[in-house]
């Protein structure tokens, strides 16, 4: 028996839009080749969870957050990270932010925990974004 409907769900994520719209539109075409092989059809939906975003280095943003960093005693070190954030909706909507990394282990679980040394530095960095 075939069911008369079927749902998929799954994500694309990408550091750059252009790189993920291909792939979306790949994605796309094959479930409407399978689909019509199989005399069927597919609809295709899809939105944004978390847009990607990037900032230059020497935008007022970064100087800001670097400041606070070394504010709080520490070395900027920028990474590039796969997962979505407020960050992510934020600058989706035109308003400009970074994430900061707390040193958060085994984020997103129920063994997720913070040791208070990063937690006290956490709070630092907060304290001097404020500040600024």
């Amino acid at each position: 028996m075939v069911p008369i409907y079927t749902l998929v769900r799954g994500e694309v994520r990408a550091l750059d839009k252009d790189r993920a719209l291909p792939v979306l539109e790949s994605i796309k075409a094959e479930f409407q080749k399978a689909a019509a092989d199989a005399g069927g059809k597919a609809m295709f939906n899809w939105a944004w969870d978390f847009q990607p975003y990037s900032h230059d280095r020497g935008s007022g943003l970064c100087r800001m957050a670097e400041a606070a960093l070394a504010g709080a005693g520490l070395q900027p070190v920028p990474v590039t990270a796969q997962g979505g954030s407020d960050a992510n909706s934020l600058n989706a909507k035109g308003v400009a932010a970074v994430n900061f990394g707390i040193g958060a282990k085994n984020p997103r679980t129920n063994d997720e925990y913070i040791l208070l040394d990063h937690l006290a530095q956490a709070s630092e960095i907060a304290w001097h974004l404020i500040k600024i």
